[in-house]
């Protein structure tokens, strides 16, 4: 409704233990909104008793010239019905403060289709004290 255009591209693999991703986004947003570029690269692997994740992106505001860096390492581990799951993510941006988040929950399996989670995260941005967060819930997939 500005004037702009997105435009994306996406691949992926599976194959037994790995799984890759790859993605590309041009958002256009015309004369009042910034312009951004964003690309991310991401993949697990199922180790023998873990499964492992990684991801790395940057996204670049092409109007401002600032740009953030994306990290996140993550397992999951099966434990009972359900896995016990960790996550590490890091947002770097050249301008401003850097923000960290670890996560630790526990997703536990209902049936086949529904389960409920519990997460605890902890979240510290550069010069602010920080802050600690829970989240519960309920999924059902259809």
């Amino acid at each position: 409704g500005n004037g702009g255009s997105n435009t994306g591209v996406s691949g992926q693999y599976s194959g037994g233990p790995l799984a890759l991703g790859v993605a590309w986004q041009k958002v256009e947003k015309g004369l009042v909104e910034k312009d951004t570029t964003t690309w991310q690269i991401g993949g697990s692997y199922v180790a023998s008793v873990a499964k492992v994740f990684a991801q790395y992106g940057v996204v670049d505001n092409d109007t401002t010239g600032n740009s953030y860096k994306i990290l996140g390492l993550g397992t999951s581990i099966p434990v009972g019905a359900g896995k016990v799951i960790a996550q590490w993510g890091r947002i770097s941006p050249d301008t401003g403060s850097t923000r960290a988040t670890i996560s630790l929950g526990y997703d536990h399996n209902l049936s086949k289709r529904t389960d409920a989670y519990f997460v605890l995260m902890n979240d510290k941005i550069d010069g602010l004290a920080t802050g600690n967060n829970y989240a519960v819930g309920i999924r059902h997939r259809v």
